[in-house]
């Protein structure tokens, strides 16, 4: 199981899943997480920033893959689980967005609890760090960029299986 951290792409870091890890440890699963590059401060209507942490996350299944024997794990039994922005970066491997990617760096399964799943409305100005008022140009460069690595723009049927969970009363993502 690979953990992918939320925290709004900006902030926490993969300490925050250590109780989880202990569990699915202690059952006999090995668990890795990815410390992603996180958003930075300057304004990003390219979504570069995002690119990045999405990389970092392919990249992270690639890793594993690639050094399955190494782990003593099965490479073709890699889940990706990943709450909140998490939830988002995880959701990438399920959906189109993948394509952009080398099959290898697929996971087998995807796990997302919380996940933000649009990020084209109201998460754009935060994967941006945009904060002010943009130009009609600017916003349709955002929503561009956005789109593409939105899951819910990205949907379409593929291998990869995904349980999603979320709370009725879930008002953030």
């Amino acid at each position: 199981m690979l953990w992918i951290h939320g925290g709004g792409w900006h902030e926490t870091d993969p300490s925050i899943f250590g109780d989880d890890y202990s569990h699915f440890t202690e059952i006999g699963i090995e668990c890795f997480s990815v410390e992603y590059r996180l958003i930075g401060n300057d304004e990003d209507i390219e979504c570069n920033y995002l690119k990045n942490c999405i990389s970092d996350c392919f990249d992270a299944v690639r890793y594993i893959r690639d050094n399955a024997e190494k782990f003593n794990i099965d490479r073709n039994k890699i889940i990706v689980v990943g709450e909140s922005a998490g939830g988002h970066l995880a959701l990438c491997g399920a959906t189109a967005v993948a394509r952009q990617y080398d099959r290898i760096c697929y996971p087998d399964m995807v796990i997302a609890y919380n996940p933000v799943t649009d990020i084209t409305a109201r998460w754009a100005y935060n994967v941006c760090n945009v904060k002010r008022s943009i130009s009609s140009d600017e916003f349709l460069k955002m929503s561009d960029c956005t789109g593409r690595y939105s899951p819910y723009s990205n949907i379409e049927a593929n291998d990869i299986p995904l349980l999603l969970l979320t709370g009725l009363d879930d008002r953030v993502t």
